[in-house]
C-alpha cells in the first residue's frame, strides 16, 4: 500500500499563557487539527516562567483515524525555544481503532507506547516514554518545515533551559492511514522557586572594650520573584566575642554558633534579627564578623548572602564606678577615720 503523508506547520498566536510564578504550569492548544488534504500546524507560546526548568511533559488529545487500519505509525515532533537540541520525537505506532484517545508522555512514565505491529492498542489516558519506532537507521526524518535532525527521545534535554517563547509542534502520519486527527496539546512545564536573598549586617557600638557587650543586628531581604522557604542564617562567632544571647530568632541556640531559622520570606519581604556577643579580651583590633544565609528554594544570587561586620575592641579595661552604695560606705568610712584622727590630735 502506498504511503500516504502530511505535515503540519506552525500557527502563530494560537497559546494559553501561565501564570508568573514557579511550580507546575500547563500551557494549551485546544485547537482541532484535522489532517488529511490539509497542512495545519500548532504552537503555544509559553511565557512567565521563573527557576529552573526541572520536568517538561507533552500530552496530546483526541488522537484517532477516519478508517479501520488504526494508527500505524504517528511520528510527532516537539520543537522547544532557546534550545540547540529542543528536538523530541515520538514515533506513536499502536492501534488506535477504538480512537480518539488521549495520551501523554513523560521521562517518568513506565514503559513506551506499543508497537503498531504488534497489534496492540493505545490506551487513553495512559502515559508513556517518548520513542521511536522508525524502521531506519536513526530514525525518520520529517519533511520541511520541520526542522532537520538530531532529534532525540529524551525530555530531559530541556530540563534547565529556558522555555519561555514559541514551542512548535509537527507531525506525520505513515501507513496509508489517512484521518488521523489531533484536537489539541498541552505542556506540562515543572521549574523550581526562584529567590534572591541579600544579607546586610551591622554593629552597635563599633568600638569596644574588653569585657564590654556589643550587638549584631542580621537583615535578610528577598528580592523574589518568589517567596523563599526554609531561610536560615548562621553566624559562626569569630575569636575575641563570646556568645550571649539571640532575639528574632525561632531558637536561642548555644556553644558560640548562632544559626538562625527565619522561615519563610515573602517577595519583597525581609527579616531581622540581633545577636548580642561580648568582648573576651583574647583579640584585640579589628574583629570581623560574617553572617549567611541560604534557603531550601533556588537562589538565583548566592553571591550577596553573606555579609559582614567589622568591630574594634581595645585592650583598654575601664575602672569600675561605684554604686551608690558603695559610694555611701567610701564616706562613711571617710568621716570614720577622719573623726578618729581628731581625736588623736585633741590627746596631744
Amino acid at each position: 500500500m502506498a504511503k500516504t503523508r502530511f505535515w503540519w506547520a506552525p500557527l502563530a498566536g494560537l497559546a494559553l499563557a501561565g501564570a508568573a510564578h514557579a511550580g507546575t504550569q500547563v500551557f494549551t492548544n485546544n485547537t482541532p487539527l484535522p489532517i488529511p488534504g490539509t497542512t495545519v500546524g500548532s504552537s503555544i507560546a509559553v511565557s512567565g516562567v521563573f527557576g529552573t526548568v526541572t520536568d517538561v511533559d507533552v500530552a496530546l488529545t483526541g488522537l484517532g483515524t477516519n478508517g479501520p487500519a488504526g494508527i500505524e505509525e504517528l511520528d510527532l515532533l516537539v520543537v522547544a525555544p532557546n534550545v540547540a537540541q529542543g528536538l523530541i520525537l515520538f514515533s506513536f505506532a499502536c492501534d488506535a481503532t477504538l480512537g480518539p484517545i488521549s495520551v501523554a508522555f513523560d521521562n517518568a512514565a513506565g514503559g513506551p507506547a506499543p508497537s503498531g505491529q504488534s497489534g496492540s492498542p493505545c490506551v487513553t489516558g495512559a502515559t508513556y516514554l517518548p520513542s521511536d519506532y522508525s524502521p531506519l537507521v536513526g530514525g525518520y526524518i520529517l519533511d520541511a518545515p520541520a526542522p532537520a535532525p538530531p532529534y532525540s527521545t529524551n525530555l530531559g534535554i530541556w530540563n534547565g533551559a529556558n522555555p519561555n517563547g514559541t514551542w512548535n509542534l509537527y507531525a506525520e502520519e505513515f501507513g496509508g492511514n489517512e484521518g488521523a486527527v489531533l484536537q489539541g496539546w498541552e505542556l506540562r512545564i515543572t521549574s523550581t522557586d526562584p529567590v534572591d536573598l541579600s544579607l546586610t549586617k551591622t554593629v552597635a557600638p563599633p568600638s569596644v572594650s574588653i569585657g564590654q557587650a556589643v550587638t549584631f543586628t542580621i537583615t535578610v531581604a528577598n528580592a523574589g520573584p518568589d517567596p523563599a522557604s526554609g531561610v536560615v542564617v548562621t553566624d559562626n562567632l569569630p575569636a575575641g566575642l563570646a556568645f550571649v544571647s539571640t532575639s528574632g530568632c525561632a531558637e536561642s541556640p548555644a556553644g558560640g554558633v548562632p544559626t538562625c531559622t527565619l522561615g519563610t520570606i515573602p517577595a519583597l519581604g525581609q527579616a531581622q534579627y540581633t545577636i548580642v556577643a561580648t568582648a573576651t579580651g583574647s583579640v584585640t583590633g579589628a574583629i570581623v564578623n560574617i553572617a549567611t544565609a541560604s534557603t531550601a528554594s533556588e537562589e538565583t544570587n548566592p553571591g550577596n548572602d553573606s555579609g559582614q561586620a567589622t568591630l574594634n575592641v581595645t585592650d583598654f579595661v575601664p575602672i569600675p564606678i561605684p554604686t551608690a552604695s558603695e559610694l555611701g560606705l567610701l564616706a562613711l568610712a571617710l568621716s570614720t577615720a577622719a573623726a578618729g584622727i581628731a581625736r588623736l590630735r585633741r590627746r596631744r
